[in-house]
């Protein structure tokens, strides 16, 4: 909303429609007076500003509240603002894979993973730092793409973040992995879950990446399932959840023992 200043007295009373000269200006959203030659004026009809043409009888919705924002923040014309929120409103709109598809990969994927585990003593390796009584990850991994046991695998399509409106760019998770409660006295958990993203964004998801990559992904996740059921010295991938570089440099260690070529 436009602020008051000490130069302009008809800004003084706030609640004055268009600075009390409605002749000569005007306020089509309620929200910010505007000259007639002020970019808030859209050169052509815009579906969701009011009278714009909106829902049929409804005489048109709000605008958008975030093109506004930018508006009122930036000084950027609505043209700008709404390319802007049309970015964000198509990432955060991106369509789910075939959920049939994606299940077939995960499947193929963990396959590749547990001939990693079993053929290379360094992949498995990863996930033995606990000892004896830490169990074996090809035995996990097992139970855990069999459904059987340790953690439950799901699929959702997951919204991207830190998106930059100006530039398109964005950041998605591949997979999470999240603890079951209750935790115990020692901070472990019962079970864990694993979600796989079934969005459309490539390059982050597993109908877009290949084979490797995807069964990287779950020999990562498989290090947080040790890291909440086993505890954190169980394994040798780190808690990353509030860190994308971190995130980062498990994918790379991973990638790098268990797929070295």
């Amino acid at each position: 909303m436009a602020s008051s200043g000490p130069a302009d007295p008809g800004s003084w009373n706030r609640y004055a429609y268009t600075r009390g000269d409605p002749v000569n200006r005007h306020d089509p959203r309620g929200l910010d007076d505007c000259p007639p030659d002020d970019p808030c004026t859209d050169p052509e009809p815009d579906p969701g500003d009011p009278g714009g043409g909106g829902s049929p009888g409804g005489g048109g919705s709000a605008p958008v509240p975030e093109a506004q924002l930018c508006h009122n923040l930036y000084g950027k014309a609505y043209a700008a603002c709404r390319a802007q929120q049309a970015t964000v409103n198509r990432l955060m709109s991106a369509p789910p894979v075939s959920l049939d598809y994606v299940t077939n990969l995960t499947q193929t994927a963990g396959k590749l993973a547990l001939l990693a585990l079993q053929n290379n003593p360094d992949c498995a390796s990863l996930f033995e730092s606990g000892g004896a009584d830490v169990p074996n990850p090809l035995v996990v991994l097992a139970a855990i793409m069999g459904g059987t046991g340790y953690a439950n695998i799901q699929y959702a399509s997951m919204a991207p973040y830190d998106i930059n409106p100006t530039t398109g760019s964005y950041k998605i998770n591949n997979a999470t992995t999240t603890p079951v409660l209750p935790v115990s006295a020692n901070g472990t958990f019962p079970s864990a879950t694993i979600t796989i993203n079934t969005s459309s964004l490539a390059p982050h998801n597993f109908s877009t990446t290949s084979l490797v990559a995807d069964a990287v992904t779950l020999l990562h996740e498989l290090g947080h399932v040790y890291e909440f059921l086993f505890g954190a010295d169980s394994t040798a991938i780190l808690d990353d959840q509030t860190s994308a570089a971190t995130s980062g440099d498990n994918t790379t260690l991973v990638k790098s023992t268990c797929f070295p070529q």
